[in-house]
């Protein structure tokens, strides 16, 4: 989320190569809802990690800016979860977030089977 105009191109290099790959962004960054919300549109599925308390009123409003389009896809129609660190309350959500709450940090936590982590 940090360099967006690489994560576009890079997206959009994986739907010409490999259309049928699934993209899922994973990122703790909700300050800027409508960016989050056009990201979602182009790929499978959203991961967002409330680090602190601090997030959660982003995380809101992230919500609160939902655009019409997207209230008009069932919640299936996108991957979204939510994961909510030790400490941090779990706020009310408008759609149907699959949550983890409590989470710990693992140092050096493995990728999930079959998913590849890429930073620029």
């Amino acid at each position: 989320m940090e360099h967006l105009d690489l994560l576009y191109m890079c997206i959009h290099e994986i739907k010409v190569q490999a259309p049928e790959t699934p993209i899922y962004v994973y990122t703790a960054r909700t300050t800027e809802p409508y960016t989050l919300w056009a990201l979602l549109s182009i790929v499978d599925g959203v991961t967002i990690t409330l680090h602190e308390e601090k997030d959660v009123a982003p995380f809101k409003s992230f919500e609160g800016h939902m655009p019409t389009p997207f209230k008009e896809y069932p919640d299936e129609a996108k991957s979204l979860r939510l994961n909510i660190f030790k400490g941090v309350s779990t706020p009310k959500t408008q759609w149907q977030w699959k949550t983890k709450a409590n989470i710990e940090w693992i140092k050096n936590c493995p990728l999930p089977e079959h998913e590849t982590f890429m930073r620029w």
